[in-house]
C-alpha cells in the first residue's frame, strides 16, 4: 500500500513539475516577446483592451510598429496613454479612432511617428487631418483609404506641411478629386487614387506637382479619359530621366487599369 501511495505521489509530483515547467516556458516566451518584438498585429483581436495595450507598449522596448484594427474595446484614452509609453514607435495603424474635442492630445506624445494608417475610419474629419500635419513633421506614409469624409483641403495641408511624405493612399474615397494640389510635392513616390473621382484636370495638376512619382494607382477611375492618360505619360517622361525603366512600367500599369475601366 505504501509503495502504491508513494508511486501515486511521485506521479502527481511529476505532473505538477511538468505544469510548472510549461508555465515557466510560457512566461519566458512572453518575456522574450516583450523584449524583442518590433511589430505586433492586433487586428480583429476583440478581447484586447486599454490595459492590454498599455502593458504591451510599456514592456515591448523595441516596438516600432503596431496594428490595431477592429479592437473595439480600445478607446482614444487607451491609445493616448499607451503612446506615451513607447517613444520608439514609428508606425501606427488603427480603425477604432473616434472624434474628440481635443484631438491633439491623442497623438501629442508621438511626433516621431512616420507611418499612419486610418483605413476604413468614417469618423475622421478635416480638423483631425490638419492637426496631423502639425504634429507629425516626419510623416512619410499616410493611408486614408475607405475614409469618405475628408475634404481635399485637409489632404493638401498635409502635403504642404509634411515635406517628407512619400506614400499617400486615398483609395475608395468616393468624393476625392484632388484638383487643389497646385504646389510641389517633391518626395511623393506612391499615390493611390483608385476608385476615386479623380479626372483629367486632377491628373494635369498631379503631373505638374509630383515629379518623383514611382507608382500612380488609378484603378476604376472612370472619369479619366484619353486626355488624362497623356498627363500620366508626362509623369513617365519626367521620372524616367532620373530613374530606371521600372518607373515607366509602373506608371504604364496605371494606364492599363484605366483602359480596363473604359471597357466596363
Amino acid at each position: 500500500m505504501k509503495d502504491h501511495a508513494k508511486k501515486k505521489k511521485t506521479y502527481e509530483e511529476l505532473k505538477e513539475s511538468e505544469k510548472s515547467a510549461k508555465k515557466r516556458m510560457k512566461n519566458e516566451e512572453k518575456s522574450k516577446l516583450e523584449t524583442q518584438a518590433s511589430m505586433v498585429n492586433f487586428a480583429d483581436h476583440y478581447y484586447i483592451n486599454d490595459q492590454s495595450l498599455f502593458h504591451l507598449f510599456k514592456n515591448c522596448k523595441l516596438l516600432e510598429e503596431t496594428i490595431i484594427f477592429y479592437c473595439h474595446q480600445i478607446t482614444n484614452a487607451g491609445i493616448a496613454f499607451a503612446l506615451r509609453e513607447r517613444p520608439t514607435l514609428r508606425s501606427l495603424s488603427i480603425s477604432s479612432y473616434f472624434e474628440q474635442e481635443d484631438r491633439a492630445t491623442l497623438f501629442a506624445a508621438s511626433p516621431q511617428l512616420k507611418s499612419l494608417r486610418f483605413t476604413c475610419n468614417s469618423w475622421l474629419r478635416e480638423e483631425s487631418i490638419k492637426i496631423f500635419s502639425s504634429i507629425f513633421p516626419n510623416l512619410q506614409l499616410l493611408d486614408l483609404s475607405y475614409c469618405d469624409n475628408i475634404p481635399e483641403e485637409g489632404i493638401c495641408q498635409v502635403l504642404r506641411s509634411c515635406s517628407e511624405i512619400r506614400q499617400l493612399n486615398l483609395a475608395r474615397d468616393s468624393r476625392m478629386k484632388l484638383r487643389g494640389m497646385n504646389f510641389k510635392v517633391p518626395k511623393l513616390e506612391v499615390l493611390n487614387l483608385s476608385h476615386t473621382k479623380v479626372d483629367d484636370e486632377a491628373l494635369y495638376v498631379i503631373s505638374k506637382s509630383c515629379r518623383r512619382l514611382l507608382q500612380l494607382l488609378l484603378e476604376r477611375c472612370c472619369d479619366v479619359t484619353e486626355k488624362g492618360e497623356k498627363y500620366v505619360l508626362v509623369i513617365v517622361s519626367v521620372t524616367e530621366k532620373g530613374n530606371s525603366s521600372r518607373v515607366k512600367d509602373a506608371l504604364f500599369a496605371s494606364i492599363l487599369k484605366l483602359l480596363c475601366c473604359a471597357e466596363v
